[in-house]
């Protein structure tokens, strides 16, 4: 019987001699994608690049984030990934309820989720009826 091993497997064993000789070896590289003679995958919570011949290794991330899952695009100019981190609320970066108080506050019940009921999109709802229902100023006014 003939054994066929994926695609994925071939590319994970590539993978793992993807380190220079003098380098210690990479152990539990995860999430190879490849694309024309590239792979890409996660190592020690980063995400790292390398030919397919093992040849080329470069770190592509490095902070204090976890970054999984790196999948190139489908003309290989890009690499999406996964990641935990956070944008900088230092810099300028916020996201809603993380550096700065949400816009509106919304109770989620048990009892809401039980009936099928989304208060959320029900307060979105309601917010944006009562825009609409606002009297608006002349263009000239503004």
């Amino acid at each position: 019987m003939v054994r066929r091993t994926s695609l994925a497997a071939g590319v994970f064993a590539v993978v793992l001699g993807v380190v220079p000789a003098a380098a210690a070896p990479i152990r539990l590289a995860r999430h190879p994608d490849y694309h024309a003679g590239r792979v890409a995958f996660s190592y020690l919570g980063d995400i790292w690049v390398a030919n397919e011949d093992g040849s080329n290794v470069q770190r592509l991330t490095d902070n204090r984030a976890r970054e999984i899952y790196p999948r190139f695009s489908p003309d290989g100019r890009w690499i999406a990934f996964s990641s935990n981190g956070h944008l900088n609320a230092s810099a300028g970066q916020n996201m809603e309820n993380y550096g700065v108080p949400p816009d509106v506050y919304v109770d989620n019940t048990p009892a809401d989720f039980l009936e099928g009921r989304d208060a959320q999109i029900q307060k979105a709802v309601d917010v944006l009826k009562a825009e609409i229902a606002a009297p608006r100023k002349p263009a000239s006014q503004q």
